[in-house]
């Protein structure tokens, strides 16, 4: 059976009272349409690639976030003796009047240093007498000497150590007298202070 063409069912049509031309438009519509909305499914298409590529980058900047915050920690913290402390019963000194205390590593309530990260750490303690007895103070690391000083005989003596230490997060640091039973007390203010800050994190 012969398929008529285009060509040849405009005649067919016409001479059965058909608008060609009205159905001419409807196709090239129709194929505009079409071409839409391939179109429409393309942009679909690659506006989903781009909220793909803004998740990974929002999760990669969040990710860089908490590196820098990581990388750039900062403890730091100074407390002194308010006023003069006799130590002969008590031999810890307590540092109840907190300067500095970045990172919130110093605790005001058992005047003691708990590292807040691992790293390593610059310490230091300075004390001044007020007595006439040889004294002599400690840093402590859960309980294990760390560095050691003493002020000389005589009122008004000071002393000053510093070192640096590799602490682990939880690791505690306090400054007592190192012998017990001897009368022994110190000045306060500036001149008795305990200080630290974190230089590395491990």
């Amino acid at each position: 059976m012969h398929r008529l063409t285009g060509k040849e069912v405009q005649p067919v049509l016409k001479s059965q009272g058909h608008d060609v031309r009205r159905s001419d438009d409807a196709f090239h519509l129709a194929a505009i349409v079409a071409k839409q909305n391939q179109l429409i499914e393309e942009q679909r298409a690659e506006l989903q690639a781009l909220k793909t590529d803004l998740g990974r980058v929002k999760s990669e900047l969040q990710d860089f976030k908490v590196k820098v915050a990581n990388d750039s920690y900062t403890v730091a913290f100074s407390a002194c003796l308010r006023n003069s402390a006799d130590l002969t019963s008590d031999p810890r000194l307590k540092f109840d009047n907190v300067g500095l205390n970045i990172g919130q590593g110093y605790n005001p309530g058992t005047f003691t240093f708990v590292a807040p990260v691992s790293g390593l750490y610059m310490l230091s303690f300075k004390v001044i007498g007020a007595t006439e007895h040889v004294r002599f103070a400690m840093m402590q690391q859960d309980g294990q000497l760390i560095a050691e000083t003493g002020t000389a005989q005589g009122g008004n003596a000071r002393a000053f150590v510093q070192t640096l230490q590799p602490l682990t997060s939880g690791d505690s640091v306090w400054v007592e007298r190192m012998y017990s039973g001897l009368a022994s007390v110190v000045g306060g203010g500036v001149d008795t202070c305990f200080y630290g800050y974190l230089l590395n994190k491990l």
